[in-house]
């Protein structure tokens, strides 16, 4: 036999006796939480990583954060054609951590986790830049 209906469900499908007052409304349930994506969130990863060119670092990171905060990044859809997509994509990571309710998905670990990667990333450019002007300077001599 099935299972019996759930509460709310079995009052509505009580016939009501003649004459008395209509049954009360229930609340409606709370919403359920937001199923998982249908693709692991690893497999959405290496494909945006690979469409945007970014190295194996950048899809680790983004495998890292919750969820809902990488699904967030990405649905921003295509980094832009970029010379430092990593850094685009670090931008683009502190752009939806300033929502606070994807910045409380975070564990303070995560956080200095995210900073450390982003500061590292941007020593990382100015150390290449500083590469490319000095050999600018030696081309030019």
């Amino acid at each position: 036999p099935p299972p019996p209906p759930p509460p709310a469900v079995a009052a509505a499908e009580q016939p009501q006796a003649a004459g008395a007052a209509p049954a009360q409304a229930q609340p409606a349930a709370a919403p359920a939480a937001p199923a998982a994506p249908a693709v692991p969130i690893a497999d959405l990863a290496r494909a945006f990583a690979l469409q945007n060119g970014l190295p194996d670092t950048a899809q680790l990171l983004i495998k890292e954060f919750p969820t809902d905060v990488a699904v967030a990044v990405m649905r921003l859809g295509p980094l832009q054609q970029s010379n430092d997509p990593t850094g685009m994509l670090l931008q683009r990571m502190q752009q939806v951590l300033q929502d606070p309710n994807m910045a409380n998905m975070l564990s303070p670990q995560q956080q200095q986790y995210f900073m450390q990667q982003f500061q590292a990333h941007q020593q990382q450019q100015a150390y290449l830049q500083q590469q490319q002007y000095m050999q600018q300077q030696q081309y030019q001599q």
